[in-house]
């Protein structure tokens, strides 16, 4: 038990390392992504709008191509404002942690060949939760998905990480062979999911109905 204890903390901490690597890494690319879109904005897309000024004031004879390259320059400078407009939207997108779980699920695998998806909402606050949020939600979604491998037999099992009211709620939920309702809250697996949930003052429900599905869900 004291071994089994020393290998939980030590993979809690490796995780905690990670996810604040992630982290980091993402800030700096959203610093690389608001740099490159303030350049794009005061330097190319004035430098375009001015050309285009200019060459509306040229006085020529052939004024179908004048008007040609003054919509040419029009396109130019949309573009280039759009590109600029969403490199700040991306801001907003917090692929460390995303990244992070889209891998826990792609990496599931069981003899029972269960289809595993995950569909994550877009623009959802994940960039608010804290390193220790984080950390219990990876766990506690992992041994959802390590009880899907070894008890539910399922041929699917879905992912998905949603807007709820002001809250994000993750569930995981498969279409195999159920738990027994006396079953629900023993293991040790299923009461440290409950413990990760009170740490992080989340609210865990699990259901399941025997031969039909078991449906994990963390309000957080």
């Amino acid at each position: 038990m004291l071994i089994n204890s020393a290998n939980r903390q030590k993979n809690e901490q490796i995780l905690n390392l990670l996810i604040e690597n992630n982290a980091i890494e993402h800030k700096a690319i959203v610093q690389e992504r608001l740099r490159i879109s303030k350049d794009l904005h005061d330097s190319v897309v004035n430098s375009v709008f001015a050309l285009r000024f200019n060459v509306q004031q040229l006085q020529v004879e052939d004024q179908q191509m004048k008007q040609s390259l003054v919509n040419e320059l029009s396109n130019l400078e949309a573009t280039v404002r759009g590109i600029s407009h969403s490199l700040v939207k991306n801001n907003i997108v917090n692929n460390g942690f995303e990244q992070l779980l889209s891998d826990l699920v792609e990496r599931q695998i069981n003899p029972h060949n269960t289809k595993f998806t995950l569909q994550i909402d877009k623009d959802l606050p994940l960039s608010d939760l804290s390193i220790q949020q984080k950390a219990n939600i990876y766990h506690i979604l992992q041994e959802a998905l390590q009880n899907v491998n070894k008890h539910a037999q399922a041929n699917k099992c879905e992912v998905s990480i949603k807007s709820y009211h002001d809250q994000i709620l993750f569930k995981v939920s498969d279409n195999g062979k159920g738990i027994q309702k006396n079953q629900l809250y023993k293991g040790i697996g299923i009461q440290n999911m409950h413990e990760r949930a009170d740490h992080i003052e989340a609210e865990l429900t699990i259901s399941s109905v025997a031969g039909k599905y078991t449906q994990v869900s963390l309000i957080v």
